[in-house]
């Protein structure tokens, strides 16, 4: 009885196994089997294609494919450890996973064509490379023009400034909207440069943040001195409201400089009239605002949710009223983010705007 449950046994197991031989030999693709010594002791007929050669048992697998002389076979098959790799064989790529069987101290491997999907991240890569050198070439160039406009802009800035404090009171009166003219021309066009280099560093995460206590009031003090000869010369009032002696936030110097130069920048540009009023304010979370409301032209509701949108204005093409790049808004938003703050419009068509920033603690 117990002899014929042997025979049985090993009639199944024989059975199994050219089942299993069978299987592999009719598998499409590429199948091998080795020893502990990582010779091959089957090849499908996949496999014998592959390597170019009508026999290859006995064969070292290293012989076939030379990355698997860095792997340890023996330990891969006692371990039944699971190791996959990828080499080329003429034009063609192949993926080889490999599986140790310990109960019968052999390796398995079986191969996969990915010639197409290799080729795939060959194009990838190179496209890849081409557009950060491109990029590259981009932000080279953005920043070798800016300092190209930004040296004689200063020169014009500063001999205007010069010639102004010479000549003093003895300006007439129809030169001095000539001064003006150049000094807020150069100014506008320093800092339209300016958006389009800090710009290539947000897209491109080169922008370094430096975190430093600010203080907000001195900040748009500042700011607003800065802007009074271009609301002077629109007749426009530039007021600064401070309703709050806490005043200090923990923030990027730059890039707040920057959102609030390009929220009165915008303030005085869209304003024909009445005034701009920049007011600092604490709300109910005990958080530091700021509003800056203008008397301008307003946005439409149909416009609001289109306003921090790259390159966007409400008018666009040659015919619009206002010049600009669309892009101060934009960065205005991806600062005040940077700085965990956040972002607020109100606006009515004819009426203003107000443009609210919330500063989290």
């Amino acid at each position: 009885m117990r002899v014929r449950f042997i025979h049985e046994k090993e009639s199944e197991l024989l059975k199994h196994s050219r089942l299993m031989s069978l299987f592999a030999e009719l598998d499409p693709d590429p199948v091998f089997r080795f020893d502990l010594d990582g010779n091959i002791i089957l090849s499908n007929q996949a496999g014998l294609k592959l390597s170019g050669s009508d026999y290859i048992i006995g064969k070292n697998i290293t012989s076939l494919i030379p990355e698997l002389k860095e792997v340890d076979l023996p330990a891969l098959i006692k371990e039944g450890k699971l190791f996959t790799t990828t080499t080329s064989f003429g034009e063609k790529y192949f993926q080889f996973t490999l599986r140790g069987t310990p109960e019968l101290s052999i390796g398995q491997m079986f191969g996969s064509d990915v010639t197409e999907l290799k080729l795939t991240e060959q194009k990838l890569s190179k496209a890849l490379k081409e557009a950060q050198a491109s990029e590259q070439m981009k932000s080279n160039f953005l920043a070798q023009m800016s300092h190209e406009i930004r040296t004689p802009l200063n020169s014009i800035i500063g001999y205007n400034d010069l010639i102004k404090d010479v000549f003093g009171t003895q300006i007439p009166d129809n030169l001095k909207f000539a001064f003006l003219a150049v000094e807020n021309s150069s100014k506008r066009l320093y800092m339209t440069i300016d958006k389009l280099l800090i710009a290539s560093q947000l897209h491109t995460g080169k922008y370094d943040v430096h975190l430093a206590q600010i203080d907000l009031h001195t900040l748009l003090k500042k700011i607003c001195l800065d802007f009074s000869s271009f609301a002077e010369e629109k007749g426009i009032q530039l007021k600064l409201d401070c309703k709050t002696d806490d005043t200090l936030i923990f923030a990027d110097q730059y890039s707040i400089h920057h959102v609030f130069q390009n929220l009165i920048e915008n303030g005085l540009k869209y304003t024909e009239k009445g005034s701009v009023e920049i007011s600092i304010w604490k709300n109910a979370s005990n958080n530091i605002c700021v509003d800056v409301k203008d008397t301008g032209i307003g946005i439409s509701k149909d416009y609001l949710n289109e306003i921090f949108s790259p390159f966007s204005q409400e008018e666009s093409g040659y015919g619009r009223s206002y010049e600009g790049t669309g892009l101060g808004l934009t960065l205005t938003k991806k600062f005040v983010e940077l700085n965990n703050g956040q972002i607020h419009v109100t606006s009515e068509k004819n009426i203003g705007s107000t443009f609210t920033i919330i500063f989290k603690k």
